[in-house]
């Protein structure tokens, strides 16, 4: 009788134990189906924001560019400037001082 019991127990383990591997290998493929869900999930919303990135960037040297046309709009850009025998600290003293002379000179003539 107890070879018998003892074989009934060893069977009731075994059927536990099958269980216990089909329920470990169902709870398996659900979360890998979850974690699959949500980094698919991830992904896109990494494609958004790259996307995004992207628009954004070319916004900006689009506002650039047209921030430089408007500081140059009211620029007088002049041709064939002569040089200068005259010293001066800067660049800008003498054009500035180049300007004035050819616009008063020009507009005297």
């Amino acid at each position: 009788m107890k070879k018998v019991e003892h074989h009934v127990v060893q069977f009731k383990d075994v059927m536990k134990q099958q269980l216990e591997e089909e329920m470990q290998s169902r709870v398996d493929d659900t979360v890998r189906k979850e974690l699959r869900s949500q980094v698919s999930e991830l992904d896109e919303v990494h494609e958004t924001l790259s996307e995004s990135k992207v628009h954004a960037d070319i916004i900006r040297m689009e506002r650039a560019e047209k921030e430089d046309i408007e500081a140059r709009r009211c620029n007088i850009i002049l041709y064939r400037v002569p040089d200068s025998n005259e010293v001066l600290a800067t660049g800008e003293n003498m054009t500035a001082k180049y300007v004035k002379n050819f616009l008063v000179t020009s507009t005297l003539e």
